[in-house]
């Protein structure tokens, strides 16, 4: 299939519009955010996956979450095929490599990483494999980043640009 589709971020959710005639843009699904009222929403696709991610919180009660959505069954719909805080309720920036998942700026209930990275070997099941804090605790947030074969370059807000190189053990 080579119908394109244009994903939009919304205060409440995510909405998937077919553009195989881009005067006529189609309303093809909708899903709703966690939480609503979100100024910032961002998105990565992985085969035929949609990672979203936000970094808006009110508080502990009000959280977002990490959402997958299952993209395959378009244009008909889309499936939530996984939407919870296990791994974290929220991130500002997420950036996939080969089966890896970079998030920036993540909280969960537990913890506060300035860059976390997660295996999408099963990509339904995200597995935490490391954390940037580990390697360099003095970075307080990755902002924003590009990552390419497993250099990650990093904006780091008021610590500035920073590149890493990944690597599962260290």
């Amino acid at each position: 299939d080579t119908t394109e589709y244009a994903i939009i971020g919304s205060t409440d959710g995510t909405y998937f519009f077919d553009l195989s005639d881009p005067s006529n843009p189609v309303l093809r699904d909708y899903v709703k955010g966690r939480r609503d009222s979100c100024i910032w929403r961002e998105y990565k696709t992985y085969q035929n996956y949609l990672y979203a991610v936000s970094d808006d919180a009110v508080n502990a009660n009000n959280q977002n979450s990490l959402q997958i959505i299952d993209m395959s069954y378009l244009p008909d719909s889309v499936h939530v095929v996984y939407d919870t805080d296990t791994l974290f309720y929220r991130a500002h920036t997420v950036f996939i490599d080969g089966n890896k998942m970079y998030c920036g700026y993540v909280n969960s209930a537990t913890v506060s990483f300035s860059m976390a990275v997660y295996s999408l070997a099963n990509p339904v099941a995200p597995q935490y494999l490391r954390d940037l804090n580990q390697d360099d605790p003095s970075i307080g947030t990755v902002h924003d980043m590009f990552v390419r074969n497993d250099t990650v370059y990093a904006s780091c807000g008021n610590d500035g640009l920073h590149v890493y190189r990944f690597n599962a053990t260290n």
